[in-house]
This record gives structure tokens, C-alpha cells and sequence, in this order.
């Protein structure tokens, strides 16, 4: 079967089980919030990995639904939809099924033999079951201390018991009947590998998952002769856990009684944007950097906000160890980052998943924080700290919370400074192996001043350096401080971050009229405030300054944004002025836009300013 189409997106999900919500409000929702997100993407192709209802006959209705419905999407039987109450055979389910969407030209039900091709991508798929083989950890024998392997098994009926509930679901539920399912399977799929170009498979029971240990793991887990040729993509589901493996896949809702899908996250595999950049030494690390020096009058923290956030992020205890490990053996340390960026993974036939996109650009992070940890200082303070920050998620190995760090600012780094400087200057005193506290000190002298803003020097089990031996750091400072604005650094994240929601209300309403006076020409202006997406209107605003500041609060969140679209301005602090040309996921404000420095960079809404309309002063410029 060939469908003739434009290359597109690829959103896959498995597990969704939407009978699971046992109050029928949230079972009917669930279904109403599903097919309203599906039909609003009628440009996207949905790959749907199994276990939908405990009922083979509501999932007939359901497949029957998305082909009314026209969504294109491929779909396979996970263990719960062959669930008929005991009156027929999985191989019983697998021919009702195939007749009813044999005709089917939207919704596509992959079972062995059955081949969909949409433009460039090849399918296949099948429930895929297991063949029941495990083999049990290996051992030691006690006494010739010798590696005992132990044989490949096979499961019995009697490993599971009588209260699995597949033997009242399913007629004639057997371990052979289900091998020769599974092996008919892996035949077909095998030589659909070795044969076939730009190929996804979608399994239900995963493919290449650990091998199982236990007769009772052998259900969960396949120890399958599938080919693993690392040439295609591979989609699964069954386990409830979201996995990304090389290039197998799984996002997987499982059993959830109360959520009523209104916001579901499915995973990505998007084509390949034709432009690559190579970027200098340090520019990654200045993607998490934010220099904006934050003035009482005009701030997003005032001075009772930075004095509180004290030394939470520089006394970490993760960001402690890798003090730790920097003093102690610096070259151990960068071998160890380097293992822990991980290896990235790479696109495949014209796709790349979204999720590992994100973990490729943490591994690009790492890896530039660790040229710049080995550069060293180079007269760049502020790099050097932020990288030895950045280098605290990997050691760490908390590289997954990466996309939600905060923008490193001038006040984590003069903190990130004095804590490190003090451990050297006492590196006698302070036996840097064993638990050190770190505090705030309470002398009135022992501060530095960064803008109008005191930060207080830390106090290391009871050692803080004298106020003398940091004026150095302090003149580095006053110059920044002294240098025009248009020449301060100011930098923004550039690279994936979590999406930001829209409930809270920030009460620094001047902020506001300082970050829109960036830019007055866009009659709609959008921007980002601590985690806040904002719209409002130009005219609006332009009246509302004449206004105290105090009463803006309800003006800023009257417009919240709803949708990006192409054309639209993103006003980037380091890169000027863009223009979006692609909605990557509009649910999270993810989006590519191009400038006249760079094509094609990833961004968030949270990176900007973002119009609906170019004024014509910039048009020249982003073209």
C-alpha cells in the first residue's frame, strides 16, 4: 500500500488505555481531547503502538472513528485490545480486524505481512508477542570463582498462574500459539529489514528492551531474533515506560485514572532541517548565560530576592562535588565528563527524533563547557563559571533537568567565584573530601557589590576570605557595571527548554515596560516573564504606561498566547531580530526561526519577543 504524500512529522504514543478512567466524565473526555488534537494536526502522521481499550470491540470502533475522522496514522493491537471476554483466539482477533480495515485509507492496522508506505517512509508492524525465552543471571561458582552461564529457558503456563488475567480474556491462551505468532512475525519483519530502505517498525511488546531474566519477566520482555541492524527506526510500547534508545522509541501513557488527556505529549520524529552551523569555543555556554544586571527600580529579582536565593545553586551538593573534583584531579574530572555527556544520537533516514535532539544539543552543552573548563580562565570569569555549572548536571548525572536550568546570571557566577576561591585560599583548613557547609557570611564588610545589589562572601565551615583578597574580582565587576548597556553582554538560552506555563502573575510590572520599549514598532508584541507567555496590544500598552505600574498586572495576563505561527518576529537579545519559519510544536512554543547571523535556530517562546507582525525597519534585515 503507497500513499502519496509530503514528508512529515511523525508523532507516536502507545499505552493510552482510555477505559482505564473508570468515571465516565473522564473516559469521555479523554476520548473527545484525543481526536481533538489529532484532527488539528492533519499534517502530521500518528504512529499508535497498541493498548487502547479492554475490548477488541471498542477498538474497532476507535480505528473505525480515526479513519472517519481522516487521521492519517498507523496503528497496532497491544495485548489488551485482543481482550474479547474469553470467546475468541488472538489469531481469531487478527482476522476480524484485518477485514474490518483492510479498506482503510487513513487509519492503517500494521499486522505481519502488511506494508504502508507514505512518501519516503516505509511501515510495518505487529503486536509482536514474545517466544517466552529467558535465561537467568549469570553466577559465580564459589569455589573456582569460574562465570557460570546459565541456558536459555522457555516459560510455562504454570510460571504465570492461574489468576493471569490473559486466560480469561483470550480462548485458548497458550505459550505455543503465541510463539508461532511471534516467529511468524520475526520472519516477515526480518526480511522487510534486510531488504527494505527508510523503514519504521511498530511493535507493541518491545523488540529490543533487556533480555528477560524470569520466566514471569518473559510477558514484559523479548529476548527476540529480530534483526538490529541500527538502519531503522523501531516504536514500542507494553512496559509503561517512556524509553530512547539509539533509534528505538517509546513514549507510553500507561495506567492513569484521572487524567482526562487534555494535554498529552507524544514523541517526535521530525525531518531534518537542510542547515547545520558549526558554532566557536564558548558559544554553547553563552547560550545559558543571562548578564542583564538587575537594577532595584527595574528588576526581575530585587535585593531582598537575590540576597534570599543566598548560595542554593554554588553550596549544591551536586554542584559541591564537582568543586570537589575540580581541585582534586582535574584531568580524571574532564575523562569523566566526557563519559558522562554520552554519545548523541544520530538522524536516520531523514528523521530525528525530538527527545533526542534535546539530549544532542546537553551533549553539545557538555562538551563546550568541558573546552572551556580546559582553557581555563583565558580572562573570561564569566564563561568559566558558567561552565563549571553547566558541567555540575552531567557529573552530577542530572543531564535530564538540563533543559529546565535556570539562565546562569551575574549573581550565580560572583557566588559561583567566591565559593571556589575560598576553598583554594583555605585549602589547608578546608578538607575539601569530607562534608563542608557552606553560608552567607553576616559581616556587614565582607560583600561585594554588583550593581546596587550586595552579595555576601561565603562562609566555609566557619572560613571566609578576607574583604581585600577579592577587590580584584570586585573591579571586574565595577567595569562591567560601568560599561554603556548597549555594550553589556546579554544572553539568552538557545537551545530546547521545558515549557513554561502560564499561571502565575508577576508583580515587577516595570520590567515589563522595559523589555517592550525594546521594540515598539509590532502592534502585537508576545514575550516571556519568568516562565509567563504574554500578549498584548501596542496601543494598549503605549496608553497603560501613563498608568501606575501596580495596575499592569491585569493587562498582562489578558492575552495569554495561544499559537505561534510562520512570519511571526522573535526578537532574540543576542541575535536581533528573526523571522519564525517553522512551528516545530506549537503546544510546547517550540519553533525555528532564521536570522541574518544564523538559519534554522531552535528556539522557545521563553528565548524572546514574538510578533505577529515585521515592522518594515527590520524586513531588510532578516531576509
Amino acid at each position: 500500500m503507497s500513499i502519496k504524500e509530503h514528508t512529515r512529522e511523525i508523532w507516536y504514543i502507545s499505552d493510552l488505555h482510555f477505559d482505564y478512567a473508570k468515571n465516565l466524565t473522564i473516559y469521555r473526555a479523554r476520548l473527545n481531547n484525543f481526536f481533538n488534537l489529532v484532527t488539528s494536526h492533519p499534517n502530521v502522521i500518528f504512529v499508535l503502538a497498541g493498548d487502547f481499550f479492554d475490548s477488541y470491540q471498542e477498538t474497532a470502533a476507535f480505528i473505525n472513528r480515526l479513519e472517519t475522522n481522516h487521521v492519517t496514522c498507523l496503528l497496532v493491537l497491544g495485548n489488551h485490545d485482543y481482550w474479547s471476554n474469553g470467546q475468541f483466539t488472538y489469531a481469531e482477533i487478527l482476522e476480524k480486524m484485518e477485514k474490518a480495515t483492510a479498506m482503510n485509507r487513513f487509519a492503517h492496522l500494521l499486522t505481519t505481512g502488511r506494508i504502508v508506505k507514505i512518501d519516503n517512509q516505509v511501515f510495518i508492524g505487529d503486536s509482536g508477542f514474545t517466544n517466552f525465552f529467558y535465561q537467568e543471571k549469570p553466577t559465580r561458582d564459589s569455589r573456582t570463582g569460574e562465570i557460570i552461564v546459565p541456558p536459555t529457558k522457555t516459560a510455562s503456563l504454570d510460571d504465570f498462574g492461574s489468576r493471569f488475567v490473559e486466560l480469561n480474556q483470550v480462548r485458548n491462551w497458550n505459550i505455543k500459539n503465541i510463539q508461532a505468532l511471534h516467529e511468524r512475525w520475526i520472519t516477515f519483519a526480518n526480511k522487510q529489514i534486510s531488504t527494505t530502505k527508510n523503514l519504521i517498525v511498530v511493535t507493541h511488546w518491545p523488540m529490543f528492551a533487556d533480555a528477560p531474566t524470569s520466566a514471569q519477566d518473559t510477558w514484559w520482555q523479548v529476548k527476540t531474533s529480530l534483526l538490529k541492524t541500527n538502519k531503522f527506526w523501531s516504536i514500542y510500547g507494553h512496559i509503561h515506560r517512556n524509553g530512547l534508545k539509539a533509534h528505538d522509541a517509546s513514549v507510553q501513557i500507561g495506567y492513569q485514572s484521572t487524567n482526562d488527556f487534555s494535554s498529552l505529549r507524544f514523541g517526535q520524529l521530525i525531518p531534518l532541517s537542510s542547515s547545520r552551523s558549526l558554532t566557536a569555543v564558548g558559544e554553547r555556554v553563552r547560550q545559558h548565560q543571562t548578564f542583564q544586571l538587575e537594577e532595584s527600580e527595574h528588576s526581575l529579582m530585587n535585593p531582598t530576592r537575590v540576597s534570599r536565593s543566598g548560595y542554593r545553586r554554588a553550596a549544591h551538593a551536586d554542584n559541591k562535588k564537582l568543586l570537589t573534583a575540580f581541585l582534586d584531579d582535574r584531568k580524571q574530572l574532564f575523562d569523566d565528563l566526557k563519559k558522562k555527556a554520552g554519545s548523541k544520537t544520530r538522524p536516520l533516514n531523514g528523521l530525528l527524533d525530538v527527545d533526542a535532539a534535546i539530549m544532542n544539543n546537553m551533549h553539545d552543552d557538555v562538551l563546550d563547557a568541558l573546552k572551556v573548563l580546559k582553557a581555563g580562565y583565558q580572562g573570561n570569569v564569566f564563561d568559566f563559571y558558567t561552565a563549571l555549572i553547566i558541567a555540575g548536571y552531567a557529573y552530577s548525572d542530572k543531564l535530564r533537568y538540563m533543559p529546565k536550568m535556570r539562565p546562569v546570571d551575574i549573581y550565580d557566577v560572583t557566588r559561583e567565584y567566591m565559593e571556589l576561591f575560598t576553598l583554594q585560599y583555605f585549602e589547608k583548613e578546608i578538607d575539601i573530601h569530607k562534608k563542608f557547609a557552606t553560608r552567607a557570611s553576616a559581616r556587614k564588610e565582607s560583600r561585594l557589590m554588583v550593581g546596587n545589589i550586595p552579595i555576601k562572601f561565603p562562609r566555609i565551615n566557619g572560613h571566609e576570605v578576607p574583604p581585600a583578597s577579592l577587590e580584584g574580582f570586585q573591579e571586574k565587576i565595577n567595569q562591567l557595571m560601568d560599561a554603556p548597556k548597549d555594550k553589556q553582554r546579554s544572553f539568552q538560552i538557545e537551545g530546547p527548554q521545558a515549557p513554561r506555563m502560564t499561571a502565575q502573575v508577576h508583580n515587577d510590572a516595570e520590567d515589563f515596560i522595559a523589555r517592550y520599549n525594546q521594540d515598539r514598532q509590532p502592534n502585537i508584541v508576545a514575550f516571556n516573564q519568568k516562565g509567563m507567555h504574554i500578549i498584548a496590544d501596542r496601543g494598549e500598552i503605549e496608553g497603560s504606561q501613563k498608568i501606575s505600574p501596580k495596575n499592569l498586572q491585569q493587562l498582562w495576563t489578558k492575552h495569554p498566547i495561544t499559537q505561534l505561527k510562520v512570519g511571526m518576529l522573535i526578537h532574540h537579545r543576542s541575535m536581533g531580530i528573526g523571522k519564525i519559519t517553522k512551528i516545530i510544536d506549537s503546544e510546547k512554543g517550540q519553533y525555528l526561526a532564521d536570522f541574518s547571523s544564523k538559519k534554522n535556530v531552535e528556539l522557545f517562546t521563553a528565548n524572546g519577543l514574538v510578533s505577529d507582525q515585521i515592522p518594515k525597519e527590520y524586513e531588510k534585515r532578516i531576509e
